[in-house]
């Protein structure tokens, strides 16, 4: 039940980290262009640097350049080395939903 609980609570702090993304872009872009582009393009870039890591050892490198790595389900299965992963994308999320804050309050909207 701990290892299903870790998996799920792992799961969420990972999309809390994606949409965290995806918020802050938006606060901090007045058009939609440039929103989505870094708002959704981030979290492709991710998705698309961990199956390139999958496809060749070669490119192991990259992983450290994605928030995948942090979400380790080897480790949480194991049980052990995954809070770092956990207390990490918490921290992401939290800044960049509190930049994302911050940033809109100031920003003066184009009408």
């Amino acid at each position: 039940m701990d290892t299903f609980l870790s998996l799920k609570l792992g799961a969420f702090l990972y999309h809390l980290a994606i949409s965290s993304i995806c918020f802050c872009s938006s606060c901090i872009f007045n058009s939609s262009k440039n929103s989505l582009t870094f708002g959704a393009g981030i979290p492709l870039y991710f998705f698309v640097v961990s199956l390139f890591i999958k496809l060749s050892d070669s490119l192991d490198f990259l992983k450290y350049f994605t928030l995948n790595t942090l979400y380790d389900t080897q480790k949480i299965i194991e049980g052990s080395g995954y809070t770092h992963g956990f207390v990490i994308m918490l921290v992401i999320s939290v800044c960049l939903y509190a930049a994302g804050i911050i940033w809109f309050e100031k920003k003066d909207l184009p009408l």
